[in-house]
């Protein structure tokens, strides 16, 4: 419950497929949970009571109340809860006075003849509205929040048009290698991949890469070739490089990250990729398998396999780096254990980093002192 409730705070309206609102709408008994989730929240060390709905769940909410959640908000009106009561009442009242709407007043004063305060605050409520100071700041608030999205979206969608326009008039520069060699050459690259982030709830750019044919009805046929095209030339030119780890974290230039993912997309184009690569092209393929520093690649067996010399090298050293560190992340000794193919190469090299490993623990052993 309290996932939901954070993910309603974010802008995810912005991404294709069912919102987290409309899944709630869909499912009654999940509206009133969530719904139930904010009231009690709502209620805090400085703000005891808890009275309207507007002082629940302020900001982006996971629910939306409708008149078909009538029924179960007059039995929230028998809650031992003085909130709960107070913001169902609030919420029917609300209610029955949309347009249309079905909700006899008269009825929901019955329901609450026997309750003094809900009587004196349907009397009250029947009084020309006027909102609070606090509603007031609040619908403030809301407002400037939509004034901001609004004039982002814009800018964003301006942006977008604008890239549209100057790519679909020479897609040819996605895949211009005399472009791509030099930053920003590969900055269009990065734009589209950060489009395709965003239009697939924010997948990583290796996942976002393999989506590219979204990219078609956008920005036409042509872009979205050419885009796949500079992805499998990039990796190419572009010479791998560790990433650099500062106090925040680790990063990694824009081309390099681009380059790893269109190695992705060339192999899950064509299953025979790695037969096809020269020497050179395997050696930087593996390279880039081996320093990324964030996971080892789905598409390092099918190297490994059609370059074994070339990609062992690469991997030993890796090895020999990982087990060096004494790191609890080492990727890739832990695929060495579990799920890497052992080409016969592999084999010797692993069987000489234990040995190593093991003639190194001996000769430390052997140079300490004996009590």
């Amino acid at each position: 419950m309290q996932l939901i409730r954070a993910v309603a705070r974010n802008d995810e309206e912005r991404h294709e497929g069912s919102t987290l609102r409309s899944l709630v709408a869909a499912r009654p008994e999940l509206r009133r949970a969530v719904f139930m989730a904010d009231v009690l929240a709502a209620a805090t060390p400085e703000r005891t009571q808890v009275l309207r709905l507007h002082q629940v769940g302020t900001g982006r909410r996971a629910w939306s109340l409708r008149e078909t959640d009538a029924s179960w908000l007059e039995g929230l009106l028998a809650s031992a809860d003085a909130n709960v009561r107070h913001v169902a009442f609030d919420a029917l009242h609300r209610l029955s006075r949309q347009d249309g709407s079905g909700i006899d007043v008269d009825r929901l004063a019955a329901l609450v003849a026997d309750d003094p305060v809900l009587t004196e605050a349907l009397v009250e409520a029947r009084r020309p509205f006027e909102p609070d100071e606090e509603m007031l700041r609040w619908e403030r608030l809301d407002a400037r929040s939509a004034t901001i999205a609004a004039a982002r979206e814009r800018r964003e969608r301006d942006a977008t048009f604008a890239l549209r326009d100057r790519l679909r008039s020479d897609p040819g520069r996605l895949r211009d290698e005399s472009l791509l060699r030099e930053w920003p050459g590969a900055y269009p690259l990065v734009q589209l991949t950060d489009w395709l982030r965003d239009r697939a709830s924010g997948l990583d750019v290796d996942d976002a890469a393999l989506t590219w044919r979204r990219l078609a009805p956008a920005f036409g046929i042509e872009v979205a070739e050419a885009y796949r095209d500079g992805m499998t030339r990039l990796w190419r030119i572009v010479p791998a490089q560790r990433p650099t780890v500062t106090d925040h974290g680790t990063t990694s230039p824009h081309d390099v990250v681009l380059s790893f993912a269109g190695i992705g997309v060339e192999a899950a184009e064509n299953a025979r990729w790695a037969e096809m690569l020269g020497c050179e092209e395997a050696v930087r393929a593996a390279e880039h398998a081996c320093v990324d520093g964030r996971n080892v690649p789905a598409w390092l067996e099918t190297l490994l396999e059609a370059h074994p010399a070339i990609v062992v090298a690469h991997l030993e050293a890796e090895f020999l780096r990982e087990w060096g560190t004494g790191a609890d992340y080492a990727p890739f000794l832990e695929r060495a254990a579990h799920r890497l193919v052992l080409v016969p190469l592999l084999q010797r090299a692993l069987v000489r980093l234990i040995a190593g490993i093991l003639l190194a623990a001996s000769a430390a052993s052997s140079r300490r002192p004996r009590s």
